[in-house]
């Protein structure tokens, strides 16, 4: 296993971990698994010569609408002593999103790690790069649920399922770059929430793209837990719902209970309790 690599937390739930770009050029990036491919902002890819080659990405965010992506080729992409060589990267502005962290300058994808998996592991502020040895022991503590991989292109897309209070099972996007659960619309009566009741808050505003949405917010009545393990659950979950193209989103807020091995070479996701 590589050294651990420490990790941040800003904005209270995004992992901020240091990189190192074409041998040389140090930089902090969010490691995100909801991001799809590794992103850079246009100010880090001036710095390093990164241009635009090629057809533009076209994906979509879980709100529905389309983002058109330019896509280049970073030399090298380093994360503690795991490195890769001619990385694509998507090239995008990020200065709206993160205003308030001027030092945030890319996102790092879950695809990155391929074929080796790794460890977020809150408890310990750490990433771990997995070998086999590691791994075997981590499944051998944790539980191991199915992860559905999803590929377009660059990027890879990781899914699981959840169990909600009704026993409805649900497909959702394992997102380290989200906070809550969050959970399409129509959940929320299905759920027997009502938008409202004063125990639902509902926001509205506009996101980075400036697209105007609609959040509401509510605990959830009764247990949530993995499908594929039903003890792993957890009560009084706190959801968000909006209008999006998923059944729901898993965030870190559930997930920072355990040792999160993603294996997305294997489709499988580990929970762990968080160990020494």
């Amino acid at each position: 296993m590589a050294g651990p690599v420490p990790f941040e937390r800003i904005g209270g739930h995004l992992t901020v971990v240091p990189v190192e770009l074409d041998g040389s050029v140090p930089s902090r990036f969010v490691l995100d698994t909801g991001i799809g491919f590794p992103l850079i902002s246009r100010e880090l890819a001036q710095r390093l010569g990164c241009s635009a080659i090629g057809a533009p990405y076209i994906g979509r965010r879980m709100s529905g609408q389309s983002l058109s992506v330019p896509l280049g080729v970073v030399r090298s992409l380093r994360l503690g002593d795991l490195v890769r060589h001619d990385v694509t990267v998507g090239i995008f502005d990020l200065r709206p999103m993160f205003a308030a962290y001027p030092m945030i300058e890319g996102f790092l994808a879950p695809g990155f790690f391929e074929p080796a998996a790794f460890t977020l592991r809150p408890s310990h502020a750490t990433v771990d790069v997995e070998d086999a040895t590691t791994l075997a022991g981590l499944r051998a503590r944790g539980t191991t649920v199915p992860m559905q991989v999803v590929r377009d292109g660059p990027s890879v897309t990781l899914f699981t399922w959840l169990r909600l209070p009704t026993g409805q099972p649900v497909k959702v996007e394992i997102d380290t770059g989200s906070d809550a659960l969050i959970l399409n619309r129509p959940l929320l009566e299905e759920l027997g929430l009502d938008e409202r009741s004063p125990d639902v808050r509902s926001v509205r505003g506009t996101d980075e793209t400036g697209r105007a949405y609609v959040r509401w917010f509510a605990s959830l009545r009764g247990p949530v837990s993995f499908e594929a393990a039903p003890k792993l659950v957890q009560s009084r979950v706190e959801a968000m719902f909006q209008e999006i193209i998923y059944d729901g989103l898993l965030g870190t807020r559930m997930l920072d209970r355990y040792d999160a091995t993603f294996d997305v070479a294997g489709a499988r996701l580990t929970l762990a309790p968080a160990g020494p």
